[in-house]
């Protein structure tokens, strides 16, 4: 689907920042749904990655094209998760700076 490293990167960073911007703004917020993201991430790894794997497999004794590619939602994810962690730990230590 989508082979552009520099394309990924972009998404990536995309997520990060806004992941600080949310930390920033809504700290609270920002650390409640950061755990609930973060199984939702781990869950989908762990269930996605197999069943990608077998059809990877598949895929190449076929030779045929690799399917979907998830990972990419699930880096954004991590980079937001990232972020928002960087962006509200910021503000708590905004008065010791």
């Amino acid at each position: 689907m989508m082979k552009n490293n520099w394309f990924r990167w972009s998404l990536q960073t995309l997520a990060f920042f806004f992941g600080i911007a949310l930390g920033i703004l809504r700290p609270i917020a920002t650390q409640q749904i950061l755990s609930f993201v973060g199984i939702i991430v781990g869950l989908g790894y762990f269930f996605f990655s197999h069943r990608d794997q077998t059809a990877s497999e598949n895929a190449q004794k076929r030779n045929q094209k690799e399917p979907f590619e998830w990972f990419l939602l699930i880096q954004m994810l991590l980079a937001f998760i990232v972020g928002g962690a960087v962006g509200s730990t910021l503000i708590y230590f905004r008065p010791y700076l």
